[in-house]
């Protein structure tokens, strides 16, 4: 049985070094794990009491990461001298870890004499046991890969490696911190151990790879410098937002700085959008707070948000990035920051830019409108999808993409008073959740 954690039990509990207890002729035998990938990691104490019982057994498990909570369990085992106990982390669709997460789990237990022994703490590596792991690293970045070319890892980690100043600079986050790469060889191999999002996305190989900023680290297939740097930016990102008070991170801003930091250059973005631009079909950032559903705009949404990053970057200067996150960090929403770290409306450097490309400007909303209407997603658990080419990830062609959900078209028959009542009960029960979901994402990352 697993207790839902409400505080972390496994950070606040003294190391057994520390742990005053009486003595006690607990002799732990072996502590064990098998991985079952996809589905658990079973962990497995079997210790002996000596002249006494072992009576009660206690289990926790914490993953490594930042703000990462402990769990606790209560093993099934029968009481006896000697015992064998076990627990299971549960990995799979509905508890996801990616892989690379690092657990640290412990037993604690009671014998019959009222004496607490606690185990020493052991740390499993969850990855696939099916295949053989090799590791590289270069100062705080680390890939764990398998079936890539030892040099091919080793040039990917070099380029990386070389543009964390310039990640720092542009994020304000530290380089220094570990940052893990899980790799692929390919894209297929690596979508079994990605985040489910739907069946089409599964099925067809949307994604190439994930990053998951609460384990400080990313998953990726087929990895290229340009999908390799674009997730660590996103790794980047989420640490420049620690506060639990930060304004949620626009789509355009979290990809945005992630296509930017693939180090195409500002020219290269802008001639892809040159087309749009001329058509007076560039996407609005006030609609951008969320990537689209539609393949059309999806195509145009990334380099169109590296470009605007790019342009903010030359506009503001070396740390006016930087300066944007600091203020959405203390809780000010990305209009907001921008008026604050700048002096200048946000809405007047999109028609500045707009401009530079030769397209019309946009009308300036008033003082009172909202900023945006659109969901805005977190920057942890971002995705890249599977990009047409190397230079910017994207989602696969039209033909995969997963349609916008239509409304469906009103009528001219009114209904009676306790149909009205059910709707605008059902709308409330809507809007609820979507709050709730909404704070949780904030929390957990969005895909």
């Amino acid at each position: 049985m697993l207790v839902a954690p409400g505080s972390d039990a496994l950070a606040q509990t003294p190391s057994p070094a520390h742990v005053p207890a009486r003595a006690s002729s607990v002799r732990v035998i072996e502590q064990r794990h098998q991985i079952t990938f996809g589905d658990e990691i079973r962990v497995t104490l079997e210790a002996d009491a000596g002249t006494g019982e072992i009576v009660a057994v206690k289990g926790w498990f914490r993953p490594r990461g930042p703000g990462r909570i402990s769990s606790y369990t209560y093993p099934d085992f029968v009481p006896g001298q000697r015992i064998s106990a076990s627990f299971s982390i549960k990995t799979g669709d509905t508890t996801y870890f990616p892989p690379g997460t690092e657990f640290d789990y412990r037993f604690e237990l009671t014998d019959s004499s009222g004496n607490t022994t606690q185990t020493a703490t052991q740390t499993v590596e969850y990855l696939d046991p099916r295949v053989s792991w090799k590791r590289q690293s270069r100062g705080p970045l680390a890939a764990v890969h398998y079936n890539l070319p030892d040099d091919r890892v080793a040039q990917l980690l070099d380029a990386a490696a070389a543009r964390l100043p310039e990640l720092a600079r542009l994020t304000g986050a530290d380089a220094e911190r570990p940052y893990k790469a899980v790799l692929y060889r390919s894209v297929s191999d690596a979508t079994p151990a990605f985040p489910r999002v739907s069946e089409a996305a599964t099925d067809r190989q949307f994604f190439a790879g994930f990053a998951q900023p609460e384990f400080g680290l990313f998953v990726l297939g087929a990895p290229e410098v340009s999908t390799f740097v674009h997730e660590l930016t996103h790794l980047f990102v989420d640490q420049a937002l620690p506060s639990p008070l930060a304004a949620p991170m626009p789509s355009w801003l979290n990809e945005g700085l992630a296509v930017w930091a693939e180090g195409d250059g500002l020219q290269s973005l802008n001639s892809r959008i040159a087309s749009a631009a001329r058509s007076n079909r560039l996407l609005k950032l006030r609609a951008m707070g969320s990537i689209p559903g539609r393949a059309s705009d999806i195509s145009l949404f990334y380099p169109q948000a590296g470009a605007f990053v790019g342009y903010l970057n030359t506009r503001f200067g070396p740390n006016g990035l930087a300066s944007l996150l600091r203020h959405m960090n203390e809780g000010r929403k990305v209009y907001d920051a921008a008026q604050e770290a700048w002096g200048v409306s946000l809405d007047d450097v999109e028609n500045e830019w707009r401009a530079s490309l030769g397209a019309r400007p946009l009308p300036t909303p008033s003082p009172t409108t909202a900023p945006s209407s659109s969901p805005a997603s977190t920057p942890g658990n971002s995705s890249t999808a599977t990009p047409p080419t190397t230079a910017a990830p994207t989602p696969a062609p039209a033909s995969t993409a997963i349609p916008a959900t239509q409304t469906p078209s009103s009528s001219g028959t009114s209904l009676p008073t306790w149909a009205l009542a059910a709707i605008a009960g059902g709308a409330c029960l809507v809007v609820a959740l979507a709050f709730a979901l909404a704070r949780r994402r904030r929390r957990q990352g969005t895909v």
